[in-house]
């Protein structure tokens, strides 16, 4: 596994040298956007949403457990902190991804991989800490 300064070096310079400099963080939402896909037709991800309830609810709980027995990674903490008909509300904590790019597009992968309308959108604390809500049309 790469140290995390490695994984954010390359993962800037990706963006940077594919989207340009002005737009470096557009460029790490989509890719992160696009991370999720790719790990879905890994033998890894297959497997995962074989076993899992392929719901929003159920990915989203999947995802949590990863960051709770630090599986997904080892430094942030994601939770879920409430689900209802037209809005989940998760929290970022430690993340050492910009939240308000990296994450809203990682969760906007989900949405697209559960076949989801919805639209993800950061209320930060710190760029890696804060609420992330998912509005699901009515």
């Amino acid at each position: 596994m790469y140290a995390v300064r490695d994984y954010l070096t390359r993962k800037a310079i990706v963006s940077q040298v594919t989207w340009g400099a002005r737009s470096v963080y557009e460029g790490m939402r989509t890719l992160q956007a696009s991370a999720f896909d790719a790990w879905a037709e890994t033998l890894i991800g297959r497997a995962a949403l074989a076993v899992i309830d392929p719901s929003l609810e159920g990915v989203l709980r999947m995802i949590e457990r990863a960051y709770a027995s630090r599986t997904l990674n080892t430094h942030a903490d994601f939770r879920i902190l409430r689900i209802g008909r037209n809005e989940i509300v998760t929290r970022f904590d430690n993340e050492y991804l910009p939240i308000e790019y990296a994450m809203v597009g990682a969760l906007e992968a989900v949405l697209v991989l559960c076949k989801t309308k919805g639209a993800v959108h950061a209320e930060l604390d710190s760029p890696f800490a804060g609420t992330v809500r998912i509005r699901l049309p009515h």
